[in-house]
């Protein structure tokens, strides 16, 4: 299928894709649209309540975990919202995680804007009690969570990517990417590369890097590389987007500004050694968490409330 387009009813805050790959959410301000992604075409709606920051297929992709600040779960088959109860969190979550297994959810909370709720949560997903909290990095916002076999990955908002076991949450080590910077400056988001790897982005002083983090044993950096940016304006910062692993290729979106014109662009790198295959402008995108990955189509919002759909080459 090639290239196409949907209008959608709202705008979109943000997209998560299924496991499966079969359907997309898009998240709105008061409501959600669930997307086949086979035909492209939007098959329900449900309800949101309260401003949400991370949304989540559960591992059987008959649910949603919705990250507002009382996290909630709706059944995709009835459109019903159950009740607040995974208690503990005090503020929006950033992300969402799941065990390999299926059978813990890991909540990333916290931040400069809510530094008393600076934790990694575990629940079991089907009692929804809380297993453990972690704090690993008192005071620094848990940006992004990603579950390897043995291993929680945190990506922190001050720099540094922290390992934890899965069992109460204990640190087994830690390295920091760049230096520590307020506001969101320093701030990591990763996902998985499977094994013992992953990739992490953030900012090195405005500008925006990537690198793959072996968590074996001692965690170490393995590849950096730097995006380039040269027609940037000086005097605007960036945003770098959560990282997406398709295949043998991470895709990193970053919102920037050129000649006082916003942009966003999509690097594309080689995942085995962080070599930059390629960039497109995503002409219209305004928002980077509304960008998502369904195996080899690309997912985007163009302008307010219009999603894309763009096969990547």
């Amino acid at each position: 299928m090639t290239s196409s387009t949907l209008a959608l009813s709202a705008p979109v805050r943000l997209i998560a894709v299924s496991h499966s790959g079969a359907r997309l959410v898009a998240v709105h301000e008061t409501h959600f649209t669930v997307v086949d992604l086979a035909t492209r075409l939007a098959v329900a709606r449900g309800p949101v309540s309260g401003v949400v920051y991370a949304a989540a297929f559960t591992p059987d992709d008959s649910a949603l975990l919705l990250g507002t600040r009382a996290p909630t779960r709706v059944e995709l088959a009835s459109l019903s919202v159950a009740a607040p109860a995974f208690k503990g969190p005090t503020s929006a979550t950033n992300a969402i995680g799941f065990a390999p297994d299926g059978a813990t959810a890991y909540l990333a909370n916290g931040s400069f804007m809510a530094p008393a709720d600076c934790y990694l949560y575990a629940f079991d997903l089907a009692t929804r009690a809380q297993r453990w909290r972690s704090t690993p990095t008192p005071n620094d916002g848990v940006m992004d969570v990603c579950a390897l076999d043995d291993r929680v990955v945190i990506f922190g908002e001050q720099g540094a990517v922290v390992v934890l076991e899965p069992a109460r949450g204990a640190s087994l080590g830690r390295i920091q990417l760049v230096a520590r910077a307020p506001y969101g400056a320093s701030l990591v988001l990763g996902a998985s590369l499977g094994g013992t790897r992953v990739v992490a982005v953030t900012l090195d002083e405005g500008t925006p890097v990537v690198a793959c983090v072996d968590v074996a044993s001692k965690p170490a950096v393995t590849w950096h590389t730097e995006l380039e940016l040269p027609d940037g304006d000086e005097d605007e910062s960036c945003v770098v987007g959560r990282p997406m692993v398709a295949g043998d290729a991470v895709h990193v979106p970053v919102q920037w500004s050129a000649e006082g014109r916003p942009r966003t662009t999509l690097f594309s790198l080689d995942a085995a050694d962080g070599a930059v295959r390629g960039r497109r402008d995503l002409d219209g995108c305004v928002n980077h968490r509304a960008i998502a990955c369904a195996g080899n189509v690309l997912c985007w919002a163009a302008g307010a409330s219009e999603l894309r759909f763009d096969i990547l080459g």
